[in-house]
């Protein structure tokens, strides 16, 4: 893997506001230039490709694997912070095989037999449209790349249609719901993800999660007294069950996706869970729960619901005490995470190019690992101000 840069179309900027990527230019990094990187560009080999989708289709397992044995067991560890209402949830969604849309991996890669996984986006991942369909135009658009080179690790949006229905009948009736006070990069993927839908078959229609309403029978409708049986919302979980609304989730005829099992992969908590299923595995970084399981070194202090590199402290152990815990270069503070808790990882240095850290968002459609993104930032932690940039791969024989 190596960066480098090719040319900027002339007309990007209407390309990509064509897309529906209004968010384009979203002040990112210390000199506030565009969050889209308009010709900076990652390149791999084909070989380095195929180990970076089989890294992310066996986490996907191993994730599954994880969230069965905790669900079957009803053993639900106390690090993961959940409630009696989030507990039926998940067990209800998961014995009824609630289908998934989308996940997102966070993964630092270095070479082919060294991948590891940071995270997972279970729940509410973003960055989708930009991943699918604007960086597949730039590399076709562009002039001076290679035609042997304009070949991407992006099968995104063909899966995302077929994985539409795959999960339902053509002319199945499918809401899609965002906060109204949400961010232009929220509402501009529910928007995508809709357009997927509605190339799939489906008949679609938004709404804010605000104007949801509950009947006196306790079905969701929306501002039209429609019924509400389908819904994708991007809108967390564990914000949902906070609601006045939740104590109407259980019974009522509505089916949510992300599914509520989704809940086990959202919190980073997962780690902990993960690692000790999957202890000294090459994929997995060591992670615990209590501060006093770190061994000496560099360690990664997160909140279990932290989002877009908030709250993320770098600790220092040295002969079993902290000799360190400071915020992260590239965090920032959002007081209302702490109340869940907070999980350490072992800290792993991002690789360096031309100044810029990246890091992978590998995505998986349905159960299938199918397209990847790299976003760079110049700090320690991948943040608000990382920059999002394309990339290609070069066939081998």
């Amino acid at each position: 893997m190596y960066r480098t840069n090719f040319a900027q179309r002339p007309d990007y900027v209407k390309r990509l506001e064509e897309l529906g990527f209004s968010y384009w230019n979203l002040p990112s990094g210390p000199l506030k230039k565009p969050y889209w990187s308009e010709g900076a560009c990652y390149v791999f080999k084909e070989s380095e490709v195929d180990a970076i989708q089989a890294a992310t289709q066996e986490l996907h397992f191993m994730c599954l694997d994880m969230v069965d044995q905790i669900v079957t067991s009803g053993d639900y560890p106390e690090y993961f912070k959940l409630n009696n209402l989030e507990k039926s949830l998940i067990e209800q969604s998961w014995k009824d095989c609630v289908p998934s849309l989308y996940g997102r991996f966070d993964l630092v890669y270095k070479d082919p037999k060294n991948i590891k996984m940071l995270e997972i986006n279970g729940d509410t991942p973003v960055s989708i449209l930009e991943c699918s369909v604007a960086q597949w135009n730039y590399i076709q658009e562009a002039e001076d790349i290679p035609d042997n080179m304009r070949i991407q690790y992006n099968m995104l949006h063909e899966t995302l249609i077929e994985r539409w229905k795959e999960m339902f009948p053509q002319g199945t009736k499918l809401h899609f719901a965002a906060s109204a006070g949400f961010r232009h990069e929220d509402w501009g993927n529910l928007i995508y993800l809709m357009e997927t839908a509605v190339e799939a078959g489906m008949v679609c229609k938004d709404i804010n999660m605000q104007d949801i309403g509950v009947t006196a029978e306790g079905q969701f409708v929306d501002l039209q007294d429609q019924p509400i049986e389908n819904i994708f919302k991007l809108y967390p979980w564990e914000w949902m069950v906070d609601e006045e609304f939740s104590k109407y989730i259980p019974k009522a005829a509505t089916n949510w996706l992300e599914p509520a099992w989704k809940m086990m992969l959202s919190n980073k908590a997962m780690l902990v869970k993960l690692w000790e299923l999957n202890k000294g595995h090459d994929l997995l970084l060591p992670s615990y729960f209590n501060e006093s399981e770190l061994s000496d070194g560099t360690w990664c202090k997160k909140a279990i619901h932290g989002r877009e590199g908030s709250n993320i402290h770098k600790v220092v152990r040295n002969f079993g005490t902290t000799v360190s815990d400071d915020i992260a270069q590239g965090s920032h503070k959002v007081p209302e995470y702490d109340k869940w808790g907070y999980m350490y990882q072992q800290w792993h240095d991002l690789p360096v190019h031309d100044g810029y850290k990246p890091i992978l968002g590998s995505w998986v459609i349905g159960d299938k690992a199918c397209g990847m993104s790299v976003r760079e930032d110049p700090n320690d932690v991948t943040g608000n101000d990382a920059h999002f940039a394309c990339h290609v791969f070069i066939p081998e024989e």
